[in-house]
């Protein structure tokens, strides 16, 4: 997987540009205490050639490199150790994957965007959501994502819907700190509602 990460890099010429002797690799900590900081944080439009679009994990890898700027000694730039490198660029092809197939109004593109942040902590800290099915933030994303994307139409009548996902996911960024069993928690509000709705 490693090395086809580092294939896709190279071809789309994502290759770091640090030399080796100029590179702080950044400590695991610092990218926890970076990533919860910017969890928190109400997230700013991004605008591009004047249009607002969604923000990525690539968006939110420069957010936190230039935040860890501040650690790197004089003369330094901040590095991800390749396995932490790996799991941003695994996370960000798996957003990127569901926006695609998501055929929902924007909204939904919202929500996935404030879910980046805390799922990005999950798999950085447990290198189990890639592999395992039953992972509950991976549950939870899953059904983000599916409700979302056959649920959602645009019309009025997806209001209540599109209030419940913005609350429990509302509730993912603010509770997430390294506990996942508030994704089971919030998995089972929203089967809940889609109870109801169905």
């Amino acid at each position: 997987m490693r090395e086809l990460l580092a294939g896709r890099r190279k071809a789309l010429g994502l290759t770091p540009t640090i030399a080796p002797e100029m590179a702080y690799p950044v400590r695991h900590d610092d990218i926890e205490t970076v990533l919860a900081g910017l969890q928190q944080k109400p997230q700013n439009p991004l605008y591009v050639g004047g249009k607002v679009v969604p923000r990525t994990v690539s968006h939110i890898r420069q957010d936190l490199l230039n935040q860890l700027r501040q650690l790197a000694p004089e003369g330094k730039l901040p590095s991800l150790e390749s396995e932490d490198a790996d799991t941003f660029d695994l996370v960000g092809l798996l957003f990127d994957s569901l926006l695609k197939e998501g055929r929902a109004p924007a909204p939904f593109g919202n929500l996935m965007s404030r879910l980046q942040v805390p799922l990005l902590r999950v798999a950085l800290r447990d290198k189990s959501f890639f592999t395992r099915r039953s992972h509950p933030a991976r549950q939870f994303l899953n059904a983000i994502a599916e409700t979302g994307t056959y649920w959602l139409d645009g019309s009025d009548e997806d209001r209540g819907l599109v209030d419940k996902m913005q609350v429990v996911v509302d509730r993912a960024a603010q509770e997430y700190q390294d506990n996942v069993d508030v994704f089971d928690d919030l998995l089972g509000e929203l089967a809940r509602h889609m109870q109801t709705v169905v």
